[in-house]
């Protein structure tokens, strides 16, 4: 079986690993890589052809939108899904207006965007086998990741603000 290539665009890396691992559960061969802006998917797209893009609209530099129009004009075969989580009415159509082949608002309902993925991809419409219990265990898990990642961020900035002599005032009296 050939096997298929995904980019994920996001700069919020938790919600392009919970895409990714959502990607392992879709039968076939597919490899999913995850990026934070265009700039290093276009890197990324030139060491291999890829099938799927999914990206966010708001990205930093070249927005999804931006770098939607690009791809689909110059590789109109690449099939593109656009996700946002900006609460904005009209955003779907701007964003289909591109020529991406589908649009997702955030939060993603997981199982209709990879039975979306399959299709765009080739792939029998049954081969999203995620049931509910895993959609949650692997939100959970990318959620506990996150977590233990913004501790260990503000015990830097904490540490960081220590040792500059910057302590915060608070109710309760300062913290050194």
């Amino acid at each position: 079986m050939e096997t298929k290539r995904v980019i994920i665009i996001d700069d919020e890396m938790v919600l392009g690993q919970l895409l990714q691992a959502a990607f392992a559960t879709i039968s076939g061969h597919i490899e999913v890589s995850v990026v934070p802006n265009a700039e290093e998917a276009q890197k990324e797209m030139k060491k291999a052809e890829m099938q799927l893009v999914v990206t966010d609209v708001k990205l930093p530099g070249i927005s999804g939108l931006e770098f939607a129009t690009q791809l689909k004009q110059k590789s109109p075969q690449i099939k593109v899904i656009l996700v946002s989580g900006i609460n904005d009415p009209g955003m779907k159509e701007r964003a289909l207006a591109t020529g991406a082949d589908a649009f997702f608002p955030k939060p993603v309902d997981m199982r209709t965007f990879l039975e979306t993925s399959s299709k765009l991809l080739g792939l029998l419409p049954q081969t999203s086998k995620l049931s509910n219990r895993q959609v949650i265990d692997i939100r959970t898990d990318l959620l506990l990741d996150f977590l233990i990642n913004l501790r260990q961020e503000l015990a830097a900035i904490a540490v960081n603000s220590n040792q500059s002599g910057q302590g915060h005032e608070t109710g309760y009296g300062e913290i050194d």
